[in-house]
């Protein structure tokens, strides 16, 4: 029976590289998780403002608009208008059904607003749809401090 030898440099250089790997592998590390309040806190920033109901921008905050549209379908079609301080900033939300149609459609229309349109704070949001009979006008979006 042959006698088991070390060799001690082949058993330095394996020792030395089992540990590279173990210390590299402890550095990748899984994202964290945001915290349950975080995503609480964001919903509570959330805005909705009906037509009708003028919204001011709260100091120390700025208004981020992310949607615009109407509450209902309407024949003919409708457009939703966002004023602030009274001067017409974005318009959308469109829907054009023709009066033949035998589609049946419910829901209203949205429709999501180029990233970067925001709002001072203090100003005065005000939405309205087109269609002078109903007050369906709505906008979305965020308060940011």
């Amino acid at each position: 029976m042959r006698s088991i030898q070390l060799h001690l440099p082949s058993l330095a250089v394996g020792v030395a590289a089992c540990a590279l790997v173990l210390v590299s592998m402890s550095q990748a590390q899984p994202e964290p998780k945001s915290p349950p309040e975080a995503r609480d806190s964001a919903a509570k920033n959330m805005v909705q403002i009906r037509e009708g109901t003028p919204f001011t921008v709260p100091k120390d905050c700025v208004f981020v608009l992310t949607a615009i549209g109407t509450a209902n379908h309407t024949f003919g079609g409708s457009m939703c208008l966002l004023k602030v301080n009274g001067e017409l900033e974005v318009s959308g939300g469109v829907v054009a059904i023709n009066a033949g149609s035998t589609a049946l459609m419910t829901g209203g229309t949205v429709q999501q607003v180029a990233p970067g349109f925001s709002v001072p704070a203090g100003a005065k949001i005000e939405v309205e749809d087109q269609q002078q009979q109903a007050a369906n006008g709505r906008a979305w979006g965020y308060l940011v401090k």
